[in-house]
Order: C-alpha cells, then sequence, then structure tokens
C-alpha cells in the first residue's frame, strides 16, 4: 500500500487523539509519592468535576474552566451572593487579585472598551475611616484619593451618598471607587440596598466608572444573622452599567491566611474580557488546592456556615469584652456625653471603630505603647494618615485571649482620658 492508501486505512478507526500540547501522561503520575498529595484528594481521586486537579487542561483549554472548579464555586458565590458562573476562583488573597485588577486597570482597560487608566490622571473615592491596606495599594499605583466621610447617621440614611454622586458626576478622572461595603473596616457599617442602587446607577463623568467591592467579611457575622445585602454586581446589570461592578473576597480568615483562595465575582461581560486576559497569563488554577478546600469545606460539620458559625463562637466574647470595658470606663463620662469620645458596636467584622477628643488620637496610641499595649497607628485609617482631627483609632480584638482584650480595652479607656485631661491643660 501507498502512504495515501495507509492513511486511508488509519482514518477508518476514527481516531480522538492529541498530541497539541506538552502535558505530562498519566503514566507519568506513578513517579510522584502517593503521599505528596492529601489524603482528601485521593478520596476524590485526583479528580473533581471530571476533571483532573494533577494536569493541564486536555486539548484547547475552555476559557470559563480558568474560572476555577464548579463545585468549589457553588459553595463560594452565595458568601458574594452572586451565582457561581459569575466568579472566578484564583490566587490566595483578595488583596493580590484587587492590586492585579488595578495594574490590568493601567495595561489593558478595565473591560473591552475601556482605554487604559493614565498615570497621574487617575482618581478613586475612598471611604473613611477606611482600611489602610487599600490606601497603601492605591496610592503604591499613583491613583489620587479622594475621601468621603462616613458616619452612622451619613450611612443610615445614605446621605453620604450624596457626596459620591456629586463628585463623579463632575471629574472624568475620577475612574472607580473601592470600599468594603459590609461589616466595614473599621467601623462595621453596612451599606444599604438602596445605597448600593445608588452606585450602580449613578451618572458619571467618567464613562467606565468602576465600583470596586472588597467583601472581606462578607460572611463575618458574630452576633445575630448575617447581614443581607444587594450585590454590586447585580445592582451594576439592573442599572443598565453591567461592567461597573465587581466584588473581591477570600477565605483568609475562614481557613488559613495567604493558604487558600481568593475569587472575584463580575457580570459575564466583563468576566468574558478578563478570562482573555487569564488566558494568556495563566494556564490553570492551583486546582489540587481548590479541590481540597472544596473536600473540606463540603465535609465539614453544616458546611460553611457551620464553620462561620464556629468563628463567631470566638469573635463574639472578644467584642463583647471591648464593648464591656469601654462602656465601664468611659460610658457615664462627660466625654461620652459631650460628643468628644465614641465608638461604633459592630454586628460583625473585625474591628471596632473609636474616636477620641479630637488631636489626641496620637497622644492616645502613645500613651498606650508607654504601658505595653499595641494599636494600628493614629490616623491609619485615612489616606496618608491625613486625619485632620486626629481623631479615629482602630481597636482588633480578634487575636489576643478575652481576657487580655479587656486589659488592652481597659489601657486604651484610661489613655483616652489621660490625653483628654492633657489637651484640657495644655
Amino acid at each position: 500500500m501507498n502512504p495515501r492508501e495507509r492513511l486511508e486505512e488509519l482514518k477508518k478507526k476514527s481516531l480522538t487523539l492529541n498530541m497539541t500540547r506538552g502535558q505530562p501522561g498519566h503514566n507519568q503520575r506513578h513517579v510522584i509519592p502517593r503521599d505528596f498529595y492529601p489524603a482528601a484528594l485521593h478520596e476524590l481521586g485526583l479528580k473533581i468535576d471530571g476533571i483532573d486537579i494533577t494536569n493541564y487542561p486536555v486539548g484547547s483549554p475552555d476559557l470559563k474552566a480558568i474560572q476555577g472548579l464548579p463545585s468549589l464555586r457553588k459553595i463560594l458565590a452565595p458568601m458574594v451572593d452572586l451565582d457561581p458562573d459569575l466568579i472566578c476562583v484564583n490566587i490566595h488573597e483578595s488583596m493580590k487579585l484587587m492590586a492585579d485588577y488595578l495594574y490590568r486597570g493601567f495595561v489593558h482597560g478595565v473591560g473591552k472598551d475601556a482605554p487604559p487608566w493614565e498615570r497621574g490622571k487617575t482618581k478613586f473615592i475612598v471611604f473613611v475611616p477606611g482600611y489602610d491596606r487599600h490606601f497603601a495599594m492605591l496610592e503604591r499605583f499613583g491613583i489620587e484619593m479622594i475621601p468621603v466621610k462616613l458616619t452612622r447617621q451619613n450611612v443610615s440614611d445614605n446621605s453620604f451618598m450624596d457626596r459620591v454622586e456629586e463628585l463623579v458626576a463632575g471629574d472624568p478622572q475620577i475612574v472607580g471607587l473601592l470600599g468594603v461595603f459590609r461589616y466595614s473596616n473599621p467601623t462595621g457599617f453596612t451599606f444599604s440596598d438602596a445605597a448600593i442602587k445608588r452606585m450602580a446607577e449613578m451618572k458619571t463623568a467618567c464613562p467606565h466608572f468602576r465600583v470596586i467591592h472588597d467583601d472581606a467579611y462578607c460572611v463575618h457575622a458574630f452576633r445575630g444573622k448575617r447581614a443581607e445585602q444587594l450585590s454590586i454586581v447585580t445592582a451594576s446589570k439592573e442599572a443598565g452599567n453591567p461592567e461597573r461592578g465587581v466584588v473581591f473576597s477570600s477565605l483568609s480568615k475562614i481557613i488559613a491566611a495567604g493558604g487558600t483562595i481568593a475569587f472575584m465575582g463580575a457580570n459575564e461581560e466583563y468576566l468574558e474580557f478578563f478570562r482573555s486576559i487569564l488566558k494568556i497569563e495563566q494556564i490553570t488554577p492551583d486546582k489540587p488546592k481548590q479541590a481540597e478546600i472544596f473536600y473540606f469545606l463540603n465535609n465539614y460539620p453544616g458546611g460553611l456556615n457551620g464553620l462561620m458559625q464556629a468563628h463567631a463562637e470566638e469573635l463574639r466574647p472578644r467584642f463583647d469584652a471591648v464593648e464591656r470595658v469601654l462602656q465601664e470606663e468611659l460610658g457615664e463620662s462627660e466625654l461620652v456625653k459631650s460628643g468628644k469620645v465614641s465608638w461604633e458596636t459592630p454586628d460583625g467584622g473585625y474591628f471596632v471603630s473609636v474616636d477620641v477628643v479630637p488631636g489626641t488620637s496620637p497622644r492616645v496610641i502613645e500613651i498606650c505603647k508607654d504601658a505595653g499595649v499595641a494599636f494600628t497607628a493614629a490616623s491609619a485609617t485615612y489616606p496618608k494618615g491625613m486625619d485632620t482631627e486626629k481623631r479615629n483609632i482602630r481597636l482588633a480584638p480578634s487575636l489576643p485571649e478575652v481576657e487580655e482584650v479587656e486589659l488592652a480595652t481597659r489601657v486604651f479607656a484610661l489613655a483616652v482620658q489621660v490625653a483628654a485631661d492633657e489637651s484640657n491643660n495644655s
């Protein structure tokens, strides 16, 4: 038979062989010791959702597969109130995912038709008091921050949005907004659905304005039920601005800091654009890690909800201790009655926000340090530390034992009084 005839004979076999990519063969797995993979992965047969978790995608990769294992996305998506198809599970920290989003904004733009941002001509709205790591990240990218003050009253009546709407309508260089909208850091505020809708619907001078929700504490309720909230992703779609809203979260404060996974949520209009970039930057996500996390959450008593209830049982006594000591030491004081000192009592999140006598926050921190108690630096809750009133201090009671939280808070409350007395006598 000549080559053509031989080829025709082979075609009759209806072959479906694939030699497109340099993937390790299945027989190569035996060179890896069995105990290299955790027992949980062997119980899954090193496969999940029909996907080999030890290898690259077979043939031409399905672009949606890069969004993460479907079974894990089904568990994680309710955390941010989205459909599993609208989240992308990726690297280990949400801060890194957000930094990558900002980086891509300067290189690729933040959507198919959005031009890249220009360094020195890019501004973001941030909320104060706010998250110091957000501020550091934006500053590192050369993004100018426009602070909008949050108070118990203006969050309650949504009037903080008046200022946001005024700012974005008048300046095309304001390209985005970044904040924690649920159990905010450090105040513990949760924005209403009405406020979320206003963010999604508002008229902006920048045609490709983006709202970035760092939903870091989305399931971290420790008093009562979890705060329900309309997703900025859903609200943006309904408002006719489908690419506007994005949300980020992670399991860092749930399973292991920096050792688990993070994820982003967005509408399909943005995810299509995102996948087109990600397929160049990454061949496959960390499927073994994702499968291990799926196995853990799927087998934990009560699932993710059961795990968060266990966390709440640990967190609640610590936050109760802060509230109890502040009330004991300051509750009936003239400082509180006059409004010079106040604090928030959160139902979730990781922090307590305290406003001390104006001008005294650095001295309060100094007095505490002299007594052997460390708190977040004064004014850290403002961009570049520019708390002009020098009032706000963030307390983080989650790490110490309850007795230590009580002692530290008592030192703090006494320092507030001493600093106030010094201020009056200066």
